[in-house]
Parts: structure tokens; sequence; C-alpha cells
């Protein structure tokens, strides 16, 4: 297994943990918590500490973050404590004072952004740009804070002339979108990937009826139903929800898209972006 481009430990174990076995999220805590320590440890006193069986559970956890050998991964892990790379918690506790909340909660989005940044497959977002530039009709499938990511990007593509669906109510989406047509393309947007809501009028799509999921588990029910799927990374905290944090993230690629889509019309799409800002002008005063 390779390691995934030029990516932080830190943030390996961010995305890799829902794939850890018990054992194997015990070592990334003790990691997480105590890098120094781990840099001064064999691999016997390092399963020791943690109090794991063997040393080969320790050489299956660093293999299975894409590691060949335990020297690769401490030199890897001592190179990112020297350049603070390490991200610190940011945690919200009880006894936090307003400034320590703002503090965290900006920190932990840039944080979360640049872990996306880094870990988002560029082609799987071209791959996603390339289906809704031949769409006849993109339909947006969002409930909750989803929705409202649906419905920004429902906007977004609006403004620049596609043929856009999107309704919050999901009994409407249930009989309107009984009867997918060819040429339609389907956003699905689920953190969990698991919303009933969103999976079952993708169930019984014909073929020619593609899917793009955006999700934070690539391998949930919509990541493999899904034709192209967008995972998004984000730690889940006591007082601040994947969903605040992943919602900063999901706001980011729908102009990603929308900024993709745009070029890809040329000099065309500033007409449309004009005959939009004036449909808007007389709402202001």
């Amino acid at each position: 297994m390779d390691r995934i481009g030029d990516i932080s430990i830190m943030a390996l174990i961010q995305k890799k943990r829902r794939d850890m076995t018990k054992t194997q999220k015990l070592i990334s805590d003790y990691i997480v918590k105590q890098p120094s320590s781990v840099l001064r440890m064999s691999i016997s006193q390092l399963s020791e500490v943690i109090g794991v069986k063997s040393e080969s559970t320790i050489v299956r956890f660093y293999r299975f973050l894409g590691f060949g050998g335990y020297h690769e991964f401490k030199v890897t892990l001592a190179t990112e404590i020297a350049g603070n790379t390490i991200m610190p918690s940011f945690d919200i506790e009880s006894d936090d004072s307003i400034k320590t909340i703002k503090d965290k909660i900006f920190s932990g989005a840039i944080n979360t952004l640049s872990v996306n940044q880094k870990m988002m497959h560029t082609e799987i977002i071209e791959q996603a740009i390339d289906l809704l530039e031949n769409a006849k009709r993109i339909i947006l499938l969002g409930y909750g804070t989803s929705g409202i990511i649906a419905l920004d990007l429902f906007f977004k593509l609006t403004r620049i002339g596609y043929n856009c669906y999107y309704n919050p109510d999901s009994h409407i989406n249930s009989v309107a979108l009984s009867n997918p047509m060819e040429g339609d393309v389907f956003i699905c947007i689920s953190f969990s990937g698991e919303s009933n809501d969103v999976i079952k009028p993708i169930e019984n799509r014909p073929p020619q009826v593609k899917v793009i999921g955006i999700t934070g588990n690539e391998k949930s029910t919509l990541g493999k139903k899904s034709d192209v799927c967008i995972e998004i990374i984000s730690e889940e905290k006591n007082y601040r929800t994947d969903a605040m944090i992943s919602r900063i993230v999901r706001i980011a690629l729908n102009d990603i898209i929308f900024v993709g889509l745009c070029l890809k019309q040329g000099n065309s799409v500033k007409d449309k972006l004009l005959t939009a800002k004036r449909a808007l002008s007389h709402l202001k005063t």
C-alpha cells in the first residue's frame, strides 16, 4: 500500500481511522498524543508501552499507513515534529472561553481545509466536472446541513445556465425523481453516506444516469453507489460536530466545481453571469 502523496502521518491517521481495528486505533491515539515519545522508542518498547500483543502489531500498523519500515515511519514523524506540522487538538472543552472557542474553531477549519487540500484527489474532481459539463439535467440531493450545501451549488450552477433541480422535501423528490432521464446527473450530498433520503432515489437508476457522491466516507453506501465519489475528511469533536467543519470544506468544493465549469464555458460564461447579476439588480435598493 502506497502512502497518499505528501501527506502527514497525522492526516493519514485521521483519514484511515474508520478502517482501523480496535488495536490500531489504540496505537494511533498514542502516536497522536505522544509523538515525541514515539521517536525515542524501538518497536518492542512502543508495543510494550501501548500494551499490544507483539511487535508485529506495530509493523502491521505502519504498513497499513503505507510505510515500508519503522525507520521510515519515525523519520517522517520526526520531520513533521521539527516542522511543527503535527496537528494540535481543536477539541472544545466545557470551560473554554469565547476567545478559546473562536481560536479553536478557526484553527480547526484552517487545519481541515489544509488536510482536504492535500488528500482530495484532483482527478476525481475533474471527473465530476466532466460529468456535469455534459449533463442535460443536474439533480441535487441533500438534507439538513447537506441541504444547505446542495442549495448553494444549485444557485451557483443555475447562474451559469445549467438545468438544475433541487427541492428540500424528500417526499416531493421521491415522486419527482421516480423516473430519471438519460443525461441526468445526480449530485448526492451526505456526510455519513447512509442517508436513505439521498440513497433511495438513485438505487434503481438506469446505467446512463450518473451519480456524483459527496460524502465523509467513500466506503459508505453512497460512496459505493456513486460513479464518482468525492470524500471529505473531517474529525468529530464533542461540541463542534463533523457537520460544522465539513460544511466549510464542502462549500470550498462547490466553488472548485463552479469555477471549473465556468472555465469550461470560456468567454460565454461572462454573459451568463452578467445576465444573472442584472436579474438580481432590481432586488437591491
